[in-house]
């Protein structure tokens, strides 16, 4: 305790603060700051608590996480966004040259032909009894050439058209047509693949009684065009068949310049061990030219289309297709109807069996 004597007799008593006290008060203010020793243990615990070396906590690494996270979603968002993009752009091209086709003269005398003809008639064999291909057109191997003055009969109404197995029937027979399309190309890169593509889904809407579904193929088709055709109503064949592909309802091969082999394996897929070669019907490149240029030109680097080669010479109704100068002309040239008549055929000898 510390006295003071003052003037005039007065007496100021100060009492005397410990230092434990003292030190007490100025460890509350925030501007003490006690320096600690870095060889004591409160040294070492502050520095275990620090942030590590890098710079970041385990809360900064969660942020960062959920950042990287963010950034890829909307990578993601983006990148199916342009896909959806491209598809409409695609789309909006495909239904550009159906409207190119449809409008076409080419077109015109194709479905007059084809009506004509009455092929997808026969095939599904909804003809009147008795009538064969051939009394009725224009044909190759001997086949009359005049035409037939009658109407073709009214297609029937058939239900639903999603499926092959689906039960369809006139006048107590299964109805249905599949409809394969092989070689088309890439829809994406070439104004004539989306042509040919084009005239299947029209065959496919003016006939949507008669045919069950659309079959596509083609090697180079990416999944965007798959994706495309998948939304016109196609149905994608998710592997390559080479063209060996075996029928069990009544089947329209459509194969635009496709290569000979292709067209070969096909037949010879129909013809072991039993035929279905007369519920195939084949538009493509001519077999009566393929005929022609093997007998004249032989090529021994290539393999031989013995069953094409053969067929063609008695066993093929075979039409041609008129192009009608088409604007684009690779698109529909050199292309015919075949049509394999007889119901049963020796696979040995290529030879319809009676």
């Amino acid at each position: 305790m510390e006295v003071i004597i003052m003037p005039e007799e007065w007496t100021i008593v100060r009492t005397r603060r410990s230092k434990a006290r003292s030190h007490q008060r100025h460890a509350h203010s925030p501007s003490f700051r006690p320096a600690v020793s870095s060889s004591t243990p409160t040294a070492a615990a502050a520095s275990s608590s620090l942030p590590p070396s890098n710079g970041l906590s385990s809360s900064g690494n969660g942020t960062m996480e959920k950042l990287v996270g963010k950034q890829d979603g909307e990578g993601e968002r983006r990148k199916t966004e342009e896909e959806e993009e491209h598809k409409k752009q695609l789309l909006v091209k495909v239904e550009r040259s159906m409207e190119k086709v449809q409008h076409s003269a080419f077109f015109k005398k194709f479905m007059e032909q084809l009506q004509d003809l009455e092929l997808l008639e026969i095939l599904l064999g909804t003809c009147e009894q008795g009538r064969t291909v051939g009394e009725t057109g224009s044909c190759l191997n001997g086949a009359p050439s005049s035409s037939s003055a009658g109407a073709s009969p009214a297609a029937p109404e058939i239900l639903d058209g999603s499926s092959s197995t689906d039960s369809r029937e006139h006048n107590g027979k299964t109805m249905g047509i599949d409809l394969v399309v092989f070689g088309v190309g890439s829809i994406a890169d070439s104004e004539v693949s989306r042509c040919q593509i084009a005239l299947a889904m029209l065959l496919k809407q003016k006939y949507e009684s008669l045919f069950n579904k659309v079959l596509v193929y083609d090697p180079v088709l990416s999944d965007l065009e798959f994706r495309v055709l998948t939304t016109l109503g196609c149905a994608p064949i998710c592997h390559d068949e080479n063209g060996s592909r075996r029928v069990h309802v009544p089947t329209v091969f459509y194969m635009p310049h496709c290569e000979v082999g292709l067209y070969n394996n096909v037949l010879l897929a129909n013809l072991e061990p039993w035929s279905c070669l007369s519920q195939v019907l084949v538009l493509g490149n001519s077999f009566h030219k393929y005929q022609e240029r093997w007998s004249v030109f032989p090529q021994p680097m290539s393999p031989r289309p013995d069953c094409l080669l053969e067929l063609q010479k008695k066993h093929v109704k075979e039409y041609i297709v008129d192009p009608v100068n088409f604007p684009l002309g690779s698109a529909f040239n050199d292309m015919s109807w075949h049509f394999f008549p007889h119901h049963r055929w020796d696979s040995k000898t290529l030879n319809p069996v009676p």
